[in-house]
């Protein structure tokens, strides 16, 4: 198979693949097995989109999504300077994704402040670091209860009705579902601004909704192109050919090294795609980590790494500790400043004067490629997958790309990418914990759980 994905999109991720065959564990051809598989999950995949079960790939942006929001967005920067959303989950990573990777070209004055706890220390931080006055809230969840959320917009309507009076209700929008749900009736009664999520886009795959495209838009992320990069990559994703799909690819990689591996690594070489690392941890752990049928437990780990700092502080257990990980190392080419390494007077003796002439991005593409050397040399499965540069374009490209990735891979393993129950018993304790009324066996269950063993 090709080392590397052809492309006429210049933006888009290039995936190479070959450092992961190059094992006695796992070869091309073990890849190449992969075929009939990867047909029966897309195929599956496409019904359960016509079904109305996995719309995320077949979202309209050139409709609502892209010309409301934006217009929803540009009403409230007019009132303020300042957006605080707040989420729990992939209600926040999207938006913490799109803040790190193009916030640094945010339109002149705008900022997005994300809260995704209910810490009373870090509510109180974030609150007293904010004026009232200059911030408008953005409260989402695509069921409209999620427990926190609505905590945390209980306290932010108070804050905000101390400074401003019955005016707060002009300063907060609910992303949410369309028809029900506590902030759509909440939405209704006091005539809140809202847009809606897609009833067939799951929570941890909604950032090309308006759960990422509001925050996209308020910072004056180029909303049009994010989604352009997602379109020409959904193109490349639905191609059902093993060479050219990088879709495909990392699937067939993560199913061929999961009888040998437990945890898979995404080890970003660029601070900007930190954010996005993260939004694919929860991706891949809430998608994939499922009991089937038979009891069988399923899924990986996920961790997210930034080299090279972890390179420093995590190498020595990748290479010689139990070689438990798949590596995707993710970096960009193209940096938009990064001038050459000045000389200086007494620079001589220091050791690696030498580098005068580099840049920090030829030092940090070399030491990219020495923590791949070392890894290889271990015989540790490698990804590559680069950018040639960052921008809206291929950060759409790559959303696509991963979420494509964990839906054919849950799918190939006979799981449901597209559920959550641990995280829903989680919920349910916790409201009977809280006194929820509606919860009472899932409260008894809890409690039992939580008393201390006798011996």
């Amino acid at each position: 198979m090709s080392e590397e994905i052809p492309s006429d999109e210049a933006r888009l991720p290039r995936l190479s693949v070959a450092h992961a065959t190059d094992s006695t564990r796992v070869r091309s051809a073990d890849l190449e097995a992969c075929v009939p598989l990867l047909e029966a999950a897309q195929n599956r995949l496409n019904a359960l989109q016509y079904d109305g079960h996995a719309g995320f790939l077949s979202l309209n942006w050139r409709g609502w999504q892209v010309g409301e929001c934006v217009q929803v967005a540009e009403h409230l920067a007019g009132l303020a300077d300042t957006m605080l959303l707040l989420g729990i989950g992939g209600s926040a990573l999207g938006g913490r994704a799109i803040r790190a990777a193009l916030g640094a070209g945010a339109a002149a004055g705008r900022r997005l402040e994300v809260l995704d706890t209910v810490d009373p220390a870090a509510v109180h931080r974030c609150l007293e670091g904010l004026d009232p006055s200059r911030v408008v809230v953005a409260a989402v969840s695509k069921s409209g209860s999620t427990l926190e959320t609505v905590a945390l917009l209980q306290i932010c309507i108070g804050w905000l009705q101390d400074a401003l009076g019955e005016d707060w209700a002009t300063r907060v929008v609910v992303v949410t579902d369309a028809e029900r749900g506590a902030l759509r009736k909440l939405a209704e009664e006091k005539g809140l601004k809202s847009l809606p999520v897609p009833p067939d886009v799951g929570g941890r795959y909604s950032v090309l909704t308006a759960v990422g495209l509001l925050p996209a838009a308020f910072l004056g992320v180029d909303v049009d192109a994010l989604c352009a990069g997602a379109d020409a990559q959904k193109a490349e994703v639905l191609r059902q050919d093993l060479g050219r799909n990088p879709a495909w690819q990392m699937a067939a990689v993560h199913h061929c090294w999961r009888r040998h591996l437990s945890n898979t690594v995404l080890l970003s070489y660029s601070d900007d795609l930190l954010g996005l690392a993260f939004w694919v941890r929860q991706l891949v752990a809430e998608s994939l980590a499922k009991i089937g049928t038979a009891g069988e437990r399923s899924g990986w780990t996920p961790c997210v790494a930034r080299g090279p700092a972890d390179q420093h502080s995590q190498l020595q257990l990748w290479r010689d500790g139990p070689l438990n990980e798949l590596f995707t190392v993710l970096y960009v080419e193209e940096f938009e400043v990064d001038p050459p390494l000045p000389a200086f007077a007494g620079s001589e003796g220091l050791q690696g004067a030498w580098l005068e002439g580099n840049s920090l991005g030829d030092l940090l593409d070399a030491s990219r490629r020495g923590m791949t050397a070392s890894l290889l040399e271990s015989g540790a499965p490698v990804m590559e997958l680069s950018l040639q540069r960052l921008d809206a374009a291929s950060l759409g490209a790559l959303f696509v790309l991963f979420e494509t990735t964990v839906a054919l891979l849950g799918l190939m393993e006979q799981i449901n990418p597209f559920d959550q129950p641990a995280v829903e018993d989680a919920k349910a304790y916790t409201a009977r914990l809280l006194g929820g009324s509606d919860c009472e066996d899932a409260g008894k269950s809890a409690e039992t759980l939580l008393e201390p063993d006798p011996q």
